[in-house]
């Protein structure tokens, strides 16, 4: 019985210390990681809307939309250079083939889309990832949030078409989805007179 005791009690002291070493690191180290990822969430602000001095969070207005488009929509925000509205920015995590995606999609006051950048993501290495390059996501530029953008496989025959990655179907339409949900709410922001 004590053969059995003294090895019970040595691996139950070593799994204690182990939980507390893991608890302190997370600890110490979750307010750096947690600063970086705002600093992460920034950068991307500012590269979909490059003239903004400041982003005013304007998040509570996502209880306006419905549930089906707000639901990947992680935050909104207001871009300003000083007092002038200058669009939107909108964060969002639609469901790509290997998970959630991180999309940042900028929206101008003039109704046209600025830029679309694709963050964290766990899609495929040289194909899914192939969809945050600019030969894809470089199609949204200067498209108007007064129509709905459509995935095809060819080579667009209109303008409310976006071609695809090749191989990369489900991450294409993921990217579109967290547009469309992004022009959806511009364009309701925009028709109540936009600055806010």
């Amino acid at each position: 019985m004590h053969k059995i005791l003294k090895p019970t009690f040595i691996l139950i002291v070593i799994t204690f210390v182990v939980a507390f070493s893991i608890a302190m690191v997370n600890y110490l180290t979750k307010d750096i990681i947690n600063e970086r990822l705002a600093q992460e969430a920034l950068r991307q602000r500012q590269q979909v809307m490059l003239d903004a001095t400041k982003f005013n969070d304007v998040s509570h207005y996502k209880s306006m939309m419905s549930s089906s488009k707000s639901d990947i929509i992680n935050g909104i925000y207001a871009g300003y250079n000083g007092d002038t509205l200058i669009g939107y920015v909108f964060s969002s995590t639609p469901k790509g083939y290997a998970g959630n995606i991180n999309v940042t999609v900028g929206i101008l006051k003039n109704g046209q889309i600025s830029r679309v950048v694709m963050g964290e993501n766990r899609e495929t290495p040289g194909l899914g990832t192939l969809v945050g390059e600019d030969s894809f996501i470089g199609q949204y530029i200067g498209k108007s949030i007064k129509q709905n953008l459509e995935i095809v496989k060819s080579k667009p025959s209109n303008d409310d078409e976006i071609q695809a990655v090749s191989g990369a179907t489900i991450t294409s339409k993921a990217i579109n989805r967290a547009v469309d949900a992004s022009v959806d709410f511009a364009n309701m922001l925009l028709d109540n007179g936009g600055d806010i």
